[in-house]
């Protein structure tokens, strides 16, 4: 059987059947015998603790970044006449140098400097080859000093050794796999070879490193997130973990994790700190030191002597209490304690101090010695055996024994009278006094009941009465809170508290034998217990997801068994009607391995309880239903009872209406207005596009959080048809601004169209244009003079140098009186171009040229007045076809808006509105 460390507890209760008076009458006599040493200041620092500076250069650089009030002792180690100090900083600031020392007495009064170790060039942040963040110390038996080094973002975390003899040569010895997290170390030298065992920051394990073999590997520690380490200094040597989570001390022996293992091994101390502890230290004589997490005190315990005794060493009335570590400490081979003291709001805001070694060492062995006189005394008489443990090792001394040494101390005449003080005598005394007093007291009998309960107690044995018959177990399940509801994983998440009733017939007691017990609470890995297990679990850390506590005993074997945990259920999400829908999520419970025959699974209650659920802010709780079903799996031909609760909820929709649906809206809304831009500004198709992206981007948003399934989310559905009315309206208004263009080429409306869309059509969407502008008030050109000016045209293309204007002429002249005298010589018809020339030289005087020559330009400028017209008026008539295709362009931009507007409103509504949960 494995040496265990509640071993003495229990030895020491059957021995005296007093503890409870022993740790009484222990602390009162101790009181006066183990008082807080009493300490001398060494040095001070007022304001920082400066270093040795390479140069003022570097020193001005460096505190241009570097706060150096930022900065406090971490660890701290003594080796010869020096004291070495790893460095920490507060607020992220990075330290120049983490790794200094300083001596321990100086010529002169001044607070001296921080020395760098083993130089200002070896210390760098980011450089793999540099220390870049000392943290855990420790020197070994040939002066070496070791020294945990974090590493960075960009280097892996290591161990170097510093030689303090041979000159500080430096060397990495090892380099982790990760970085960050190392916290203190301990060694262990044997002639087998030396480890260092390394606690990492609220890590479940602690590191071990061989120099030998220079190997690294874990040794977990289930339960303890580890941060302070210390080891005892004599054989069998055990580490003494602190836990971050509580103040809870526990030990692994040495050899255990020598051969690899040490979980199993693990075991509590019987006593725990004040607090949580940062770092710890054990000196020669077995007295383990801590200091705590913001606290203003150093403690310390004697590890030789049970029950175990807290006792404050060192303590700072008004200590900073936001000072994570206030204190750095170490032992010298006198056993001083040295210390620092690190206050961030007064001054001096750092302190070296010492004790007097002698004297506390002299006072924690005679304290010791009277407790061991007080136990063998107190024991006499008794059946069993008192261990007393000396740094780790344990003794045993039989009742006989304990009598016969305790009569031989008494006989020792004055030399043993000299050494036993009068409170060391009282303690005696009023052991020996009350032992009989306080025999059979409430403490002792429930000690009693549960050595009696689990005296051949077998947990792995189903406890019924008759193996033939089914064990009851009463289930039920109280829902605390819904955590999370995970709908692109379908997962559900809560925090449940559960309850498991049976009967143990071999849990059951008269109450009366025991001063009237009746209820007792036991370890719940000491009883049997039901396995019953959530089926459709998801969650791959289960078990480390269950927090268990102890069970409920009565004394007709009634057992209640609560539990609370954080369960990950796979759930069937159904988002058809996201957001506006309500999912059905189911929880089914049962046992594993029994089966109907052996337990019989059943319900607590009808309904699940809920007089405690915390409300979760997306979903309301609707129903939480509970229901029993007997399941035959293809596995076993048993029936397999099972225990399912429903929990429906509702979606609180108002989050995504804000978020998803009103911006949708608005973007809708302002889609539509692209058949109320005017087409003149070129804006209509871009303002379409742009909404067109903003729904997409706002699709992508909702799509990235559903899970892919084959029925559309409703608010999908929405977004699309959105999608689709936008790029309908981005489209049709291309066709309007086609329509509102039409004009520039000249051809007009058709008459139909002009009739159809200009008149009624106008008048339905609120459209009225003024008279003056209406196409029926501009007047249609003439055609004569078109149709002229189209002849001149085409005489002028065909070469002929008379136009019309001549030709008149020739026709008037042709009618004159005189022409009937000429009518023989020539026809009216013929041209004056072929007039014989002697007719022309007869005909022709003065007169009658300047008044042709005259007639010949007034025609000209006639014809050019004419064409004139002719193009005003062909341009009145393209602007007055433009003018109508745009008025056509904007009713059908209205025609448009009201019925995209009418067509939006009718799919929000039918979407929106199609849930039968409702909006």
């Amino acid at each position: 059987m494995p040496h265990s460390r509640l071993a003495p507890v229990r030895h020491l209760k059957n021995v005296g059947r007093m503890s409870p008076f022993l740790c009484a009458i222990f602390l009162l006599g101790l009181s006066s015998l183990a008082s807080a040493a009493n300490f001398s200041q060494v040095y001070e620092w007022p304001d920082v603790m400066d270093y040795e500076w390479p140069s003022e250069e570097i020193r001005i650089k460096t505190l241009k970044t570097f706060k150096q009030e930022y900065m406090y002792p971490r660890s701290m180690v003594i080796y010869g006449s020096r004291l070495y100090l790893s460095l920490q900083s507060y607020g992220g600031v990075i330290l120049p140098v983490t790794l200094s020392s300083l001596p321990m007495s100086g010529a002169s009064s001044a607070s001296p400097k921080l020395t760098p170790v083993p130089s200002w060039d070896m210390h760098k942040n980011g450089n793999c080859d540099k220390i870049e963040e000392a943290t855990g110390i420790q020197v070994d038996s040939v002066g070496r000093l070791w020294v945990l080094d974090n590493g960075s973002d960009d280097c892996k975390a290591k161990i170097w050794t510093i030689d303090l003899i041979n000159g500080n040569r430096n060397k990495i010895i090892h380099r982790f796999s990760f970085s960050y997290g190392l916290h203190d170390l301990v060694l262990d030298e044997a002639p087998s070879g030396t480890l260092a065992f390394i606690s990492r920051w609220r890590q479940t394990h602690i590191v071990v490193f061989s120099l030998e073999k220079n190997q690294s590997w874990n040794v977990y520690t289930p339960g303890i997130r580890g941060t302070s380490i210390a080891i005892t200094p004599k054989s069998p040597r055990e580490i003494y973990l602190g836990n971050y989570l509580s103040n809870e001390l526990k030990t692994i022996s040495v050899d255990a994790v020598r051969n690899g293992t040490g979980t199993e091994n693990q075991r509590a101390i019987f006593g725990k700190w004040t607090e949580r502890p940062y770092r710890m230290r054990i000196d020669n004589h077995g007295t383990l030191y801590a200091a705590f997490w913001f606290k203003n005190y150093i403690s310390s315990i004697w590890t030789s002597i049970w029950p175990l005794l807290v006792q404050r060493v060192y303590e700072v009335a008004g200590l900073d209490a936001n000072a994570a570590e206030p204190f750095a400490f170490a032992s010298d081979q006198n056993e001083t304690l040295w210390l620092t003291v690190f206050d961030r709001l007064r001054k001096p805001r750092y302190r070296l101090l010492k004790s007097a070694g002698e004297a506390k060492s002299n006072k924690a062995s005679r304290a010791r010695r009277l407790w061991r006189r007080a136990v063998a005394v107190g024991g006499g008489g008794r059946a069993g055996w008192v261990s007393v443990h000396q740094a780790g090792a344990a003794t045993s001394t039989s009742p006989t024994a304990g009598r016969r040494n305790a009569l031989t101390h008494s006989s020792k005449g004055h030399a043993a009278s000299r050494e036993m003080t009068s409170s060391g005598l009282l303690v005696q005394f009023l052991c020996i006094l009350l032992q009989g007093v306080l025999r059979g007291g409430a403490d002792e009998n429930e000690y009693r009941l549960t050595r009696f309960l689990l005296r051949d107690y077998d947990a792995s044995v189903r406890p019924v009465e008759n193996s033939s018959l089914p064990l009851t177990v009463t289930f039920g399940i109280s829902l605390h809170h819904i955590i999370d509801v995970d709908e692109k994983n379908q997962i559900l998440t809560t925090n449940c508290w559960l309850t498991h009733v049976w009967t143990d017939h071999h849990l059951r007691w008269n109450a009366s034998e025991f001063a009237g017990i009746k209820v007792v609470r036991l370890p719940y890995t000491r009883v049997w217990k039901p396995d019953v297990i959530l089926y459709n679990n998801a969650d791959s850390q289960y078990s480390n997801a269950v927090i268990n506590t102890n069970v409920i005993v009565s004394s007709g074997g009634e057992v209640v068994w609560l539990s609370h945990g954080i369960y990950r259920s796979s759930c069937d999400i159904n988002v058809e009607f996201f957001p506006f829908d309500v999912q059905s999520c189911q929880m089914k419970w049962a046992s594993w391995t029994y089966d109907g025959y052996q337990v019989d699974l059943v319900k607590q209650t009808e309904h699940g309880d809920v007089s405690n659920y915390q409300p979760n802010g997306e979903f309301d709780l609707v129903s939480f239903e509970a229901e029993r079903h007997v399941v035959i799996y293809s596995c076993c031909p048993e029936p397999y009872p099972d225990i399912t609760y429903t929990i429906r909820i509702r979606r609180r929709p108002l989050f995504y209406v804000f978020n998803l649906i009103l911006p949708c809206m608005l973007i809708n809304s302002i889609a539509l207005l692209v058949f109320y831009v005017p087409s003149e500004s070129g804006e209509k198709v871009t303002l379409g596009i742009s909404a067109l992206l903003s729904m997409t981007v706002f699709l992508m948003t909702i799509r990235e959080s559903l899970p892919p399934t084959e029925k559309t989310p409703l608010i999908s559905m929405y977004y699309g048809v959105s999608i689709c009315l936008v790029s309908f309206a981005s489209g049709l208004s291309v066709v309007t601004l086609n329509v509102y263009h039409r004009g520039v080429r000249g051809a007009g409306v058709p008459k139909l169209l002009k009739r159809l869309v200009l008149g009624p059509l106008a008048r339905i969407v609120f459209v009225h244009f003024d008279i003056a502008e209406t196409p029926s008030s501009v007047h249609q050109p003439s055609q004569a003079p078109v149709q002229r000016y189209k002849s001149q045209e085409s005489n002028s293309r065909s070469g002929g140098r008379g136009d019309s204007v001549r030709m008149d002429k020739w026709t008037h002249h042709s009618h004159s009186p005189d022409s009937d005298h000429r009518g023989a010589e020539y026809s009216p018809e013929r041209s004056p171009r072929f007039v014989p020339r002697r007719q022309q030289r007869r005909d022709s005087n003065p007169a009658d040229s300047l008044e042709g020559q005259f007639l010949r330009a007034l025609h000209k400028i006639n014809a050019a007045i004419e064409r004139n017209e002719v193009r005003v008026l062909e341009r009145e008539r393209r602007e007055s076809a433009s003018r109508e295709w745009k008025q056509v362009a904007l009713v059908c931009d209205r025609v448009l808006l009201w019925a995209f507007l009418f067509t939006t409103a009718v799919t929000t509504t039918a979407i929106l509105f199609s849930s039968p949960h409702g909006p």
